[in-house]
């Protein structure tokens, strides 16, 4: 019998849409390291940042994007040979 197939790397939950932080959940079947990237809609990498992952549950922040031009923006998450991306929204700080 086949075990199932378990994502060893993979996106909990992203806190969308965003301002002053993006605040993001990923499972990671090990501990390692990993490095988010925030990329704007023409492609640019606007903020990095390395984090440490546990195996398990790791809640991450990207900092300082209050000053970022609100609209579409895609987290790109790299770890062992694993992309993960989702696509977020800067929201315009009221």
């Amino acid at each position: 019998q086949l075990a199932e197939k378990t994502e060893s790397f993979s996106f909990i939950s992203v806190i969308n849409p965003f301002h002053y932080e993006l605040y993001f959940k990923v499972y990671s079947a090990y501990n390692g390291i990993a490095e988010a990237q925030l990329i704007d809609a023409t492609g640019r990498c606007v903020r990095k940042k390395m984090f440490d992952v546990k195996a398990g549950v790791s809640n991450l922040t990207i900092e300082n994007t209050l000053n970022l031009t609100p609209g579409l923006y895609f987290i790109r998450v790299l770890s062992a040979g694993t992309v993960l991306q989702k696509s977020v929204m800067k929201q315009f700080h009221q």
